[in-house]
């Protein structure tokens, strides 16, 4: 038998949905919330002092929609060029593109990574975690292999066999990239097979446990704690050297070549410097001989990745729980902070004539500095150390 009061309660609730479906109830809630937020947002808003379009503060829907277009990159110049070096793009991430200010939140640990970056990729790797003190270790770890040292340890290894072509880490992505799919699991077969046939070749003695590379700095390193690193913690390390190396490279290369494919009096004069250089056309050119020999080739690389930096669109970070001045600007604490390299790349405070396409400005001195104020590899604390 069903109580009385349930019955009540019911009743009450479908004369409440009845009153709620009038049309005239409807507008009355939706001027009320359109009244408050745009109260809220004019009185209260943290930040509502930051400049930017007045939608902003409302809806995140433009930006997200030029994020799916994959065009957040042009739609973030354009609102740079119209309202500063500081700009709000939605009601709760702020894009900054000042070098001076990109600089000061990546020379530090002081602004995070934001919680976002915990679900790329396996498992919490180097590239992935938030903690300051695991990606210190990861980087102490892996250092060595990036040294000039360890470079020319595996050179010869890569002049033999080349550069393993490498899908994007898209695998989230549901039934409208199959063929994507099946290229990320080749990757992770390829990263599991190495790994076994690793440890099988030092066993057998064919491979020295002394053999500087990345693979080998994860299978000797020890965590924090003093426990070496487990099965999954080295696969997922070693994943993401594949795929971030080889997509590195390849941009890196793409970018190159087209600003080449650009500018033939460039292209001209990057020919006649390595054939005058290195004349015997069979020899193989080493990176310590092209770093060394080639500084206007150099000079090109770093020009090219400049205007067409590795990272693209926008960086996240945390304002942290103190907040930070950016250009003057106050952004409170726990904003989301984007940070556009490709922006800071091309601060007219930093590069002479920043559009245009001159190799010449990494020359000399003065250009070895500026090569250190590039933010194609990232910056600061969390710098790729493959860049080198």
């Amino acid at each position: 038998m069903t109580d009385i009061p349930s019955i009540m309660n019911k009743e009450k609730l479908l004369v409440v949905l009845k009153e709620l479906g009038s049309s005239r109830t409807l507008y009355t809630l939706l001027c009320i919330y359109g009244v408050s937020k745009v109260l809220y947002h004019t009185f209260l808003d943290p930040l509502r002092n930051v400049p930017g379009p007045w939608w902003a503060g409302f809806t995140s829907l433009p930006y997200s929609i030029k994020k799916l277009q994959g065009d957040i990159s042009s739609y973030v110049k354009d609102l740079h060029k119209r309202y500063g070096p500081v700009v709000r793009i939605s009601p709760e991430v702020v894009s900054v593109d000042g070098a001076a200010d990109v600089r000061k939140i990546m020379s530090t640990y002081r602004y995070p990574k934001s919680q976002s970056f915990e679900d790329v990729l396996l498992s919490e790797n180097m590239f992935s975690t938030t903690n300051e003190s695991y990606n210190r270790s990861r980087r102490k770890q892996v250092g060595p292999a990036f040294s000039h040292t360890g470079l020319a340890n595996i050179e010869e290894d890569v002049m033999k066999s080349g550069i393993i072509s490498a899908a994007p880490i898209l695998h989230r992505v549901p039934f409208i990239m199959v063929q994507l799919r099946k290229e990320t699991n080749i990757m992770f077969s390829f990263v599991h097979d190495s790994i076994k046939a690793r440890r099988e070749g030092i066993k057998s003695g064919e491979i020295s446990k002394d053999r500087l590379d990345v693979l080998q700095m994860f299978l000797d390193s020890t965590n924090p704690d003093g426990s070496k690193l487990s099965e999954k913690e080295i696969f997922s390390e070693t994943f993401l050297m594949l795929a971030a190396g080889t997509d590195a490279t390849a941009m890196s290369l793409t970018a190159t070549m087209h600003m080449l494919t650009l500018y033939p009096e460039v292209f001209e004069k990057v020919c006649n410097e390595i054939r005058s250089t290195f004349t015997d056309r069979s020899q193989l050119i080493r990176y310590s001989e092209a770093k060394d020999k080639l500084p206007y080739f150099v000079a090109t690389v770093y020009e090219s990745i400049r205007l067409l930096p590795i990272v693209g669109g926008l960086v996240s970070r945390d304002s942290s729980s103190e907040g930070v001045v950016l250009s003057g600007i106050v952004v409170p604490k726990n904003v989301k902070i984007g940070l556009y390299f490709e922006g800071a790349n091309r601060d007219p405070e930093l590069y002479k004539s920043p559009e245009s396409f001159d190799p010449s400005r990494y020359l000399g001195p003065e250009g070895d500095l500026l090569k250190k104020e590039t933010f194609s590899f990232s910056h600061g604390v969390r710098i790729c150390p493959g860049r080198k």
